[in-house]
């Protein structure tokens, strides 16, 4: 379903969104942590393991406040982490991806993001 930027601005402003987050880093987590403070759910999407045990159990390196964000957001289930990117998108109508293209002398690389979209 795709949703035009009216539409999903207005969703999230009722909650009414889910929302994946792929790549699970600083920026994503500030971001998760605003929008379930405001009642968006949110599941975060990472490929490594040893991130996501440590996110499922609130173990990060933020600051304490966003801490203590983080912790309720999970206990309560509305921020949670999966693994598998495919099922995690059919669950939700906002899809943020980390990924991005590098720049480099010689160009633009644009593997992660083809890596993200296959």
């Amino acid at each position: 379903m795709a949703l035009t930027p009216s539409e999903a601005e207005s969703k999230l402003k009722t909650g009414e969104a889910e929302v994946c987050l792929v790549g699970i880093d600083r920026p994503s987590l500030l971001l998760s942590c605003c929008l379930a403070a405001r009642g968006v759910r949110v599941k975060l999407v990472d490929g490594s393991t040893g991130i996501l045990e440590k996110f499922s159990k609130g173990v990060t390196q933020v600051e304490h406040e966003l801490q203590k964000t983080l912790k309720r957001a999970l206990s309560e289930g509305i921020l949670c982490s999966e693994r598998e990117l495919k099922e995690a998108v059919k669950q939700s109508s906002i899809i943020v991806s980390r990924a991005s293209a590098r720049l480099s002398p010689s160009g633009v690389d644009y593997s992660p993001l083809e890596k993200f979209c296959s």
